[in-house]
């Protein structure tokens, strides 16, 4: 079977038209075969459909705890953790109602009228005075009747820790969810008293640092930013997981750059010579002079 080309030349000669690549491989198929076009202008066409952009519908992040202002967040909080609770409160009580032996076992559950025995219930004891259990209890069963109860009681064991298990995942999730709104809600107000403390940084390492220009100043105020940073994000992470709580991880980086704030302010006010290379060198100079004297 001979092979089959096909060629496409692009001349300059007069003339003027269309063809697509379905058109090619059309004739292609039909057998044509080696086939030469001349024409002045080719145009090719691209379907752009499904790059289309399509917006999303807004209300499936209307919920979400970063769409949601500080009443709305409120509202969710408590929603959540009252929720959370309830889950609680019915899991122990159909967990007590699938294990009713547990419940025998804690008196601060029982009522005392269930612990004392009923009249027919002492006397079933009366008439099996007789029979005498020995310790251990799987020594009173046949073998076939012992495994058996084994048996069972690794099956309800390992469900039941199967079970536990899966609720405290269910808990902790819910407990990161509660969490993850209350980092919001912190952070609408420390970002705001972030940008303010900034300020009573920036505006005084302007007044105290005198050479450079304006690149120090910047230099520095940067430094401060990405410390900021850093303590932010590190303690925002913690409260996620877990470690710290929001309350206080989320205003931890505030806290640490508001006495620098103060502490700039200060000195910009008293006139300060705080980031003069020329005053830290008289400053380290002292020592050298005292470790002479004392050397002498």
């Amino acid at each position: 079977m001979k092979d089959i080309n096909i060629v496409i030349e692009i001349c300059g000669s007069a003339g003027e038209g269309t063809i697509s690549a379905g058109e090619i491989l059309s004739r292609f198929m039909s057998g044509q075969g080696f086939e030469i076009m001349s024409f002045e202008k080719q145009t090719r066409i691209f379907d752009l459909s499904e790059y289309k952009l399509n917006r999303t519908n807004e209300d499936l992040f209307k919920s979400h705890y970063l769409m949601l202002n500080i009443e709305q967040l409120n509202h969710s909080i408590d929603s959540l953790s009252n929720q959370r609770i309830n889950r609680l409160k019915i899991y122990k009580e159909r967990f007590i109602k699938r294990n009713p032996y547990i419940a025998k076992l804690d008196t601060m559950t029982v009522e005392a009228e269930k612990i004392i025995p009923d009249s027919s219930e002492t006397e079933s004891l009366d008439k099996h005075e007789s029979y005498n259990l020995k310790y251990p209890l799987l020594s009173n069963f046949k073998n076939d009747i012992r495994h058996q109860i084994i048996d069972n009681a690794l099956k309800t064991s390992r469900s039941t820790k199967e079970n536990i298990i899966f609720f405290r995942d269910e808990q902790k999730m819910r407990k990161q969810v509660i969490t993850k709104h209350k980092v919001v809600w912190h952070q609408k107000f420390t970002l705001s008293v972030a940008c303010l403390i900034f300020f009573f940084i920036g505006a005084p390492l302007g007044a105290i640092i005198r050479k450079g220009g304006l690149g120090l100043p910047v230099v520095v105020s940067v430094l401060f930013f990405v410390l900021y940073y850093i303590v932010s994000m590190t303690s925002e992470n913690a409260a996620k997981s877990g470690t710290l709580n929001p309350d206080y991880a989320i205003w931890l980086s505030t806290l640490i750059i508001l006495p620098l704030g103060l502490f700039l302010t200060y000195k910009a006010t008293s006139d300060a010579q705080l980031l003069d290379t020329e005053s830290w060198k008289k400053f380290f100079e002292r020592f050298k002079l005292n470790k002479e004297k004392v050397n002498e």
